[in-house]
C-alpha cells in the first residue's frame, strides 16, 4: 500500500523507506482507532476562569500626561518624526 501511495504522490521509495513509512502509517491507524472507541465517551469541558485585577491609573500617568504640549481628555501628541533614507 505504501508503495501505491508514493507512486500516487509520485514519489520514489526505497524498501527500506516504504518499511518505516509502513510502521508509523500502522501507528497511525491505531491512534484513529483509539479515537473512535472514545467517541461518544468525551467528558464535560472545564470553563476557564480568569481573574481580572480593577485597572487605575496611577499618578504617575497624570504626571507624564501633564509633560505633553498637546493633550486631549488623556491622550497625548507626540510631534512627528521624519525618517532617514
Amino acid at each position: 500500500m505504501i508503495q501505491h501511495l508514493a507512486k500516487l504522490s509520485r514519489l520514489t521509495l526505497s524498501e527500506e523507506e516504504a518499511k518505516e513509512f509502513q510502521q508509523q502509517f500502522e501507528e497511525i491507524l491505531t491512534h484513529f482507532a483509539t479515537i473512535k472507541q472514545l467517541k461518544g465517551k468525551r467528558q464535560p469541558l472545564i470553563p476557564a476562569i480568569t481573574t481580572l485585577r480593577e485597572d487605575n491609573p496611577s499618578p504617575s500617568n497624570t504626571n507624564i500626561i501633564n509633560t505633553f504640549s498637546a493633550t486631549k481628555d488623556r491622550f497625548m501628541k507626540a510631534p512627528k518624526t521624519k525618517l532617514k533614507g
